[in-house]
């Protein structure tokens, strides 16, 4: 099986800064590599695909990213754990790409790769928290696509996933190739050895711009801009409450008075 998984890049969340264009009016975020980290749930997809080699030897796993060159590094953390290949789109050109524009760009790739039978996405991104993207890849792929899905098999040339669905779990078939995006876990992505690191050092990424996954066809534009970036400081307040008051019998009037504050 030929598995593509999906990763991203992200800024740590307690270190975002944004960048301004005085032309535009537009903020895009400042991603500076020092402070950026793989993105959990694309983590758990790729430890998923990372499971089935394991069961699987023949199983060749190829890791796209769209980023900064900076990315670089993380894609080659991939490497290290048994990636097979690892690819980053990156381009000034795509500085700020919404949903629509990154899936698009993804799917060129993807198109570029040329043979697969698997794309695994993570459940949602750190910064932009959307979930769109694996459903938007599969859209513009024109394949089919399961999400939340906690594991999967295979089973008479078909996909079984098993999709979390509040209090119960949902047994679905799908053909190949597809998407599977993987459902909201604890982060469970394996390390990486020193050995393996040396190697991983070594070894190729390729690195495509929008020409190389485009041609000269028109450049998809982002159809949505961030205009206005706001902090928002949160106000609690507080009253204490002694527990013989509760046992007074005035719980409703405290109740009453909690709402009045807007607590």
């Amino acid at each position: 099986m030929r598995i593509i998984v999906l990763m991203k890049q992200v800024l740590n969340s307690e270190q975002v800064a944004f960048h301004r264009d005085d032309d535009t009016g537009t903020y895009t975020l400042i991603r500076n590599p020092m402070d950026s980290i793989m993105n959990y749930d694309d983590g758990n997809a790729l430890e998923m695909a990372l499971r089935w080699k394991d069961q699987n030897p023949e199983t060749h796993i190829t890791v796209l990213s769209m980023g900064p060159p900076g990315a670089e590094d993380m894609l080659r953390e991939c490497l290290a754990i048994g990636v097979d290949q690892a690819i980053l789109v990156t381009d000034e050109r795509i500085s700020g790409a919404d949903t629509v524009a990154t899936a698009t760009y993804l799917a060129s790739s993807i198109n570029k790769i040329g043979e697969y039978d698997l794309i695994l996405a993570g459940y949602q991104s750190q910064d932009g928290r959307t979930g769109q993207i694996g459903p938007m890849v599969a859209e513009k792929l024109g394949i089919p696509q399961i999400t939340y899905v906690r594991t999967f098999y295979e089973e008479a040339g078909r996909l079984i996933g098993i999709r979390e669905l509040g209090e119960m779990d949902e047994k679905t078939a799908i053909e190949m190739p597809c998407v599977v995006v993987i459902s909201k876990q604890k982060y469970c992505l394996r390390g990486m050895t020193l050995s393996a690191i040396r190697k991983a050092l070594k070894k190729e990424i390729c690195i495509w711009n929008l020409e190389d996954i485009c041609g000269k066809a028109a450049i998809c534009l982002s159809r949505t801009a961030t205009i206005e970036i706001e902090q928002v400081e949160k106000k609690r307040k507080n009253k204490i409450v002694k527990f013989e008051d509760c046992q007074n019998g005035i719980l409703a009037d405290i109740i009453r008075e909690v709402q009045k504050l807007g607590c």
